[in-house]
Parts: C-alpha cells; sequence; structure tokens
C-alpha cells in the first residue's frame, strides 16, 4: 500500500470513508491494519481524521468528478 507522507484532501476524505465502511466489518482485518498504519504514518488519531474530515466538509470541499472512462479494467474498451 502506498501512503502519502502528507495526506492531501482527496487522502484524508479517503481514510474517513473507509475507516467508516469498515469499521467492525470482519474479513476487513487487513484493511483496517492499513488504515491504522497510514494514521500512524500521518501522526493522526481517528479523532484527528474525523475533525479533518469536518473541517474539510464544512469548508466546501468536494472529491474530485471521476470520468467514466477510468473505471473499470479496460477490457470492455474499445480502441478510439
Amino acid at each position: 500500500m502506498l501512503v502519502s507522507a502528507a495526506p492531501e484532501a482527496q487522502h484524508i476524505a479517503d481514510a474517513g470513508r473507509l475507516f467508516i465502511r469498515y469499521d467492525g466489518y470482519p474479513g476487513a482485518f487487513d484493511i483496517q491494519q492499513d488504515l491504522q498504519r497510514c494514521l500512524a504514518r500521518w501522526q493522526m488519531s481517528r479523532d484527528d481524521l474525523n475533525v479533518r474530515c469536518r473541517s474539510l466538509w464544512a469548508g466546501g470541499w468536494r472529491p474530485v468528478a471521476v470520468d467514466d472512462q477510468e473505471i473499470g479494467s479496460g477490457a470492455d474498451v474499445n480502441a478510439a
């Protein structure tokens, strides 16, 4: 797993979202460990992450829209 040393807004939002999604989910132990490692590398607690997420959203930040062509394996994409 590649972890940015200084998380950008998207990294913060994704980490917050994934913590919520996999909280208490049995079988997601490896994902939960990876998320904990991210926080350790960023020198943040879970509470710090939640504060940063709330601050981002309250400040008007929104995720960048993903282009439909970027989704999938590419096996179903016709060559131009």
